[in-house]
């Protein structure tokens, strides 16, 4: 029981009203803040993402862009410089007192400004694009420049799972060779894989698609053999994030990117957002049997060498098929028209239901098919009131590998920190690293 109060003369005070509530308790001790050490690394996030986007900054520049004060821009940048993720530089070309060319002035003495560097060599990134055909690895360090690439293709497009992972191993490891680094400098592995994702970075593939790799856990198996944390995401999806990244969709908010090579498949970015679905199969094309006029998830590659083939027409790919149109062939000109009205009723339920601004037409058939364009907005223009833009990916093959570096230096930025360094091998969900807005 607490102890009862006098009043100053010393008497008790009089007991509350019968009908009075008592009193309330004294309100919980506020929830504790942030510790200095978490400040720190928020801070170094804001100040490493200013950094990340621009070039050398000074001080008062990194204030603006953080809106950090001085003391504090000065303590994270020195943390940063001594664990390598920064790096100083005088400039005395935009000092305020610097003389200025033909100034018959002398100049005032003084400090030069200090400027601020992102060190994109504190770490690296890898993508790897493991399609079915070719398994292609790309290495890059964290500003995304490309340092190192290697292509490795299987002895057949059904090689059992343990080879082709061995296959992305030794992919990875030629890229390195490349680029003149080891294993220990790489940060995070992006991984594409042409099938639905689950959230826990399980390949939800088909035992006819890709034969042993259903539900394998390919995080956890591939992150062991390439010894740092590796994300798994579908091939299309990946597509999308590196059309907005170094594509032909950067600054869009609401885009379809339609891997159109052999077979169909979507990779959707809605109002900014990566749509993944319940269990990772939006954007998955198989609804198209039920379309009239369309039938099945056929892409462009295969559906220009089979009318090709049906008109007599002796071209072997579509990119043969693409050219004989573009020099007025009247035969290759039909199998276009052919192909457009196909995939017109294939993007029409994705354009009435998605919105999109812009269709990008990916994947290494995108190279070629300008001829395709055309007469694929007039088809849609027919099926659709207000029908998207229709581009070509300016990224053609190395979409999804661009993704896979987009992917891994997405986590990276996130969750590999300066005070933690590498992070160590393990699972990782590729929606732990929400898409760039």
């Amino acid at each position: 029981m607490s102890p009862r109060v006098k009043s100053p003369d010393g008497r008790e005070p009089d007991p509350p009203p019968a009908d009075q509530a008592p009193t309330a308790p004294p309100p919980a001790d506020p929830p504790p803040t942030a510790t200095a050490a978490t400040l720190r690394a928020l801070n170094a996030g804001a100040l490493l993402a200013a950094l990340r986007g621009a070039g050398p900054l000074t001080v008062t520049e990194i204030m603006a862009a953080t809106g950090l004060s001085r003391p504090t821009v000065h303590l994270v940048c020195e943390d940063l410089i001594r664990a390598g993720w920064v790096r100083e530089s005088a400039d005395d070309g935009d000092r305020p007192d610097a003389q200025d060319a033909g100034s018959r002035t002398a100049p005032k003495v003084g400090r030069p400004a200090r400027r601020y560097a992102f060190a994109a060599d504190a770490g690296y990134v890898v993508g790897v694009d493991m399609g079915v055909g070719t398994v292609t690895a790309q290495v890059a360090d964290l500003g995304g420049q490309v340092l190192g690439s290697a292509s490795r293709r299987p002895a057949n497009a059904r090689v059992a799972a343990g080879d082709r992972l061995a296959l992305v191993r030794r992919s990875v490891e030629a890229a390195l060779r490349a680029a003149g680094l080891t294993a220990d400098a790489v940060l995070a592995v992006g991984v594409g894989v042409p099938a639905p994702v689950d959230r826990s970075g399980r390949a939800l593939a088909s035992e006819d698609y890709l034969p042993g790799l259903a539900g394998a856990d390919l995080p956890a198996t591939l992150g062991t053999a390439l010894g740092c944390p590796v994300l798994v995401e579908n091939d299309a999806n990946l597509a999308v994030l590196a059309e907005r990244w170094r594509g032909v969709a950067v600054d869009l908010y609401d885009v379809v990117v339609l891997l159109a090579g052999e077979r169909l498949g979507a990779g959707i970015v809605s109002d900014g957002r990566l749509l993944h679905g319940h269990r990772g199969s939006a954007g998955e094309m198989g609804f198209l049997a039920l379309v009239e006029g369309v039938g099945a998830a056929d892409g462009v590659a295969a559906l220009a060498r089979e009318h090709a083939a049906g008109a007599g027409l002796p071209a072997h790919s579509a990119e043969a098929v693409f050219a004989a149109a573009r020099s007025g062939d009247a035969t290759a000109l039909g199998v276009v028209e052919h192909v457009a009205s196909i995939l017109a009723r294939a993007i029409t339920p994705l354009a009435v239901l998605l919105d999109p601004e812009v269709v990008v037409i990916g994947g290494a058939v995108a190279d070629s098919c300008d001829v395709l364009l055309a007469p694929l907005e007039q088809r849609l223009a027919g099926l659709v009131p207000a029908p998207p833009r229709v581009v070509a990916s300016a990224l053609g093959a190395r979409a999804v590998v661009v993704g896979a570096v987009r992917l891994a230096l997405d986590y990276v930025e996130r969750e590999v920190t300066p005070r933690t360094g590498a992070a160590e091998p393990r699972a990782v969900s590729p929606r732990s690293t929400a898409p760039r807005e």
